[in-house]
């Protein structure tokens, strides 16, 4: 086969504009090839003749559940999530989260500690608030003119509360965490928003992380939640089915499919 064709598409490719990246908060650029497979697969999926946003999530092993599967597999492969852990596909963003992670895991604790590092640690702590008491285990300070943390072995960590909270890159405020903390055998939970896939995550060392899709995932609208298994007994009695982990991890035949998902979402997100 003659080379000339492959030669004039690298050509044209080199001589098409770049195409603007958005810089700004929000939503981060997607990859021209992640947006022409969305294209091309939205109103015909894999010659179906139909859209997979037109597509029922009940059919075992049907498009909608073999989508979210591989998603799932991709994000445990890239990661090395282990065995001990499961990975949730819910909605209602990070935010969501701020209040699902005490309904989860408090248990039978009334407190819990927040490692404060900037505005994102603080809404995630507004929502504790509701639900249990908030420790500040540690916080920003000026440095040599610059904000750091104090290190792990200064955080006034409290064995009456249920866990410690991290916001893993408090965007605002410019503070991340580039090595895992290590904080022995309390549970340790992440806001892993904007930072997640960015680096190596030691996912062992936390009992849940979770990250809003729309910085390094994907387009908005989905939450990816990573939980040890054994922790799925603790939550609240009053917790919603729509942030209850547990609920989400033994929907049958595969998990995440307590509501309609969002298929559209997690199917950006596993390109």
């Amino acid at each position: 086969m003659s080379p000339i064709p492959d030669i004039l598409t690298a050509v044209e490719e080199a001589q098409r504009p770049l195409r603007p990246h958005n810089f700004s908060a929000g939503p981060a650029t997607l990859p021209d090839k992640v947006l022409s497979t969305l294209l091309s697969e939205l109103a015909d999926y894999e010659g179906s003749g139909i859209s997979i946003l037109e597509m029922g999530h009940r059919e075992e092993g049907g498009p909608v559940q073999t989508v979210m599967q591989e998603a799932t597999m991709a994000v445990r492969n890239l990661l090395s999530v282990p065995e001990s852990h499961a990975i949730l596909w819910m909605q209602g963003g990070a935010h969501g989260q701020f209040a699902a992670v005490p309904m989860n895991l408090l248990g039978d604790k009334v407190q819990a500690d927040y490692v404060d590092t900037g505005v994102w640690s603080q809404k995630a702590m507004t929502e504790a608030r509701k639900y249990c008491t908030v420790r500040i285990a540690a916080s920003t300070m000026t440095q040599e003119g610059r904000l750091c943390l104090p290190p792990v072995s200064d955080w006034d960590l409290s064995d009456n509360s249920a866990y410690i909270h991290i916001c893993a890159n408090d965007t605002i405020q410019g503070i991340e965490f580039l090595q895992d903390p290590d904080v022995g055998d309390r549970l340790l939970v992440g806001d892993f928003t904007s930072t997640l896939l960015s680096r190596p995550v030691d996912i062992s060392k936390y009992a849940a992380l979770y990250c809003s899709s729309g910085k390094n995932l994907g387009p908005a609208g989905v939450c990816l939640v990573i939980v040890r298994s054994d922790l799925l007994d603790r939550a609240m009695s009053i917790t919603p089915v729509m942030m209850h982990w547990k609920a989400y991890a033994e929907t049958s035949p595969i998990p995440s499919l307590v509501n309609t998902p969002p298929v559209f979402g997690i199917f950006a997100c596993g390109q």
